[in-house]
């Protein structure tokens, strides 16, 4: 009776150790296949780091708006990953505006901003939505008179060697206090600098069809997991999305590729919100996007440098195991 038992705890501890050297090896063969395309760089440098606190104060500064109850940190909360977890921002008198808000994280490296990229700058961005009459509906003049008439920005501003605040003051400070808001450190950053355990198996499993069956790589790649491009996702709705500015129907319904920076805690999803959790994302790509026309690819005369095209009409066959595990994947980030 003891040798059967003595047998069992050593074949028990085979199976374990065998297990982790399994998981092990699938963990290595995965990094040594991936890990370059999604290497960590630096964030993009902040052009002056005294802006930064001066930056933030203006970020969270309710006065800036016409209703005195709304700044960029209504929609962009920290704990919300920067978001406002809503399907739609709301505007300044709580009216859903027509898109979700998008994250800040890694946001700073991007070439173009807003989900149909008509800024092309963050100082662009910043001038926007303080001057939209549907978002903070203010000037640079009324924030200007505010900013310079109150004691508590006076050390801010010193510290920034400035006397008084100017419209481009206080647009670079904004910009470099987004600049400076770095995503969380993940697990997944924490594999790829070396460490098998910080993933399960499952998750590695995820990774592996994150790359290959499901595709998302196709798109969701490199140091923020994003092409820089825009795409027509496939999602049944009115808006317009580019094709909106540029008036070409080729460039209907496509939107910003957002990067998967700490994207468990983002929902709900798509430029739209109509998606509530990661597992609904992952069934809609998996099921095939709204099919348009005869065709998702528009002519090879008409896709520009900043377009992605992919047939996101074609379903990706993942079976609900393969499902889980991808989310388990995304969750990592």
């Amino acid at each position: 009776m003891v040798y059967r038992y003595i047998v069992f705890i050593i074949l028990f501890i085979w199976c374990i150790q065998h297990s982790f050297a399994e998981k092990q090896n699938f963990s290595q063969k995965l990094r040594n296949e991936y890990g370059s395309v999604f290497k960590k760089v630096p964030q993009k440098s902040i052009a002056d780091t005294t802006l930064v606190s001066l930056g933030k104060k203006i970020f969270f500064d309710t006065r800036l708006s016409r209703t005195g109850q709304m700044s960029c940190g209504t929609c962009h909360q920290p704990n919300k990953a920067f978001t406002d977890g809503l399907p739609k921002a709301l505007g300044k008198f709580g009216q859903p505006l027509s898109r979700k808000t998008m994250s800040l994280y890694g946001i700073a490296d991007d070439a173009f901003y807003f989900w149909d990229g008509r800024a092309t700058t963050l100082q662009q961005q910043f001038a926007l939505a303080l001057e939209n009459p549907d978002e903070m509906d203010f000037s640079f003049k009324e924030a200007l008179a505010i900013i310079n008439s109150d004691k508590n920005y006076r050390p801010l501003l010193s510290q920034a060697k400035a006397s008084v605040a100017t419209k481009q003051l206080i647009t670079n400070s904004v910009v470099a206090y987004v600049q400076s808001i770095k995503a969380p450190y993940s697990r997944f950053d924490q594999w790829l600098d070396g460490n098998d355990k910080a993933l399960s198996a499952s998750e590695l499993k995820g990774f592996e069809i994150f790359n290959n069956k499901a595709n998302c790589i196709a798109c969701h790649f490199g140091n923020h997991f994003n092409d820089g491009l825009r795409n027509d996702i496939g999602l049944a709705d009115k808006d317009l999305g580019y094709g909106a500015i540029t008036k070409n129907p080729d460039d209907n319904h496509m939107f910003k590729t957002v990067n998967l920076h700490d994207i468990k805690n983002r929902s709900p999803y798509m430029h739209d919100g109509s998606l509530k959790t990661l597992n609904d994302v992952i069934t809609h790509y998996n099921d095939g996007g709204f099919k348009r026309s005869a065709t998702d690819i528009p002519t090879e005369n008409n896709q520009p440098d900043d377009m992605a095209f992919h047939n996101f009409t074609q379903p990706l066959n993942l079976d609900a195991q393969e499902k889980e595990y991808l989310v388990d994947f995304l969750k990592t980030l």
